[in-house]
């Protein structure tokens, strides 16, 4: 994934938008993700408040991974914490870039973070940004039922073309106990 493309997943964060066909996910099932190695920020905020976080700490980040020569590759991760939906509330989000080093000396404002195990149900939303919103409520809705939520949940970008683009693909994962 290229920087230029990074950036545009980040532009078009509004995750509530509502469109007229329904979203593309793929069936719901349960799974362990593998440990991994991230550089990572986080910051406590409000859906509309996504937007501007993530465009500039996800250049930053990558930025700092290069010039700290980390070894980065893979998937983007975005990670939230005790997030229930309502666009008043206030969570944190946690952006990752996988590294394959395990220490990242002088890193300033990030830290590097061995993101453990997961349990979780997952499914595979692809599709322009405008749609994960109502994704991620038809996913909920039937994660709940494979058994009891945690406060994590997951978006791990596995392909990215635009913010509009059919093709992008975000895997959805919800924490389960």
């Amino acid at each position: 994934m290229n920087r230029l493309s990074v950036l545009g997943l980040a532009i078009g964060l509004p995750l509530l938008a509502r469109s007229a066909d329904p979203a593309p996910l793929t069936e719901v099932r349960i799974k362990e993700t593998a440990e991994r190695q991230y550089l990572c920020a986080k910051k406590e905020l409000k859906i509309a408040e996504m937007h501007e976080f993530a465009i500039t700490t996800i250049k930053q980040l990558m930025e700092k991974a290069t010039e700290l020569k980390l070894m980065q590759g893979g998937p983007v991760l975005f990670t939230y914490f005790n997030f229930r939906g309502d666009p008043e509330q206030k969570f944190t989000l946690e952006i990752g870039v996988p590294i394959f080093a395990n220490e990242a000396a002088n890193a300033g404002a990030f830290y590097v973070r061995k993101v453990p195990k997961f349990k979780c149900a997952a499914a595979v939303f692809q599709g322009s940004l405008s749609q994960i919103g109502e994704a991620w409520q038809k996913f909920a809705a039937t994660a709940q039922t494979k058994g009891e939520p945690t406060e994590e949940s997951r978006e791990l970008y596995l392909y990215w073309e635009g913010h509009d683009s059919p093709n992008n693909i975000v895997e959805l994962e919800m924490g389960l106990k």
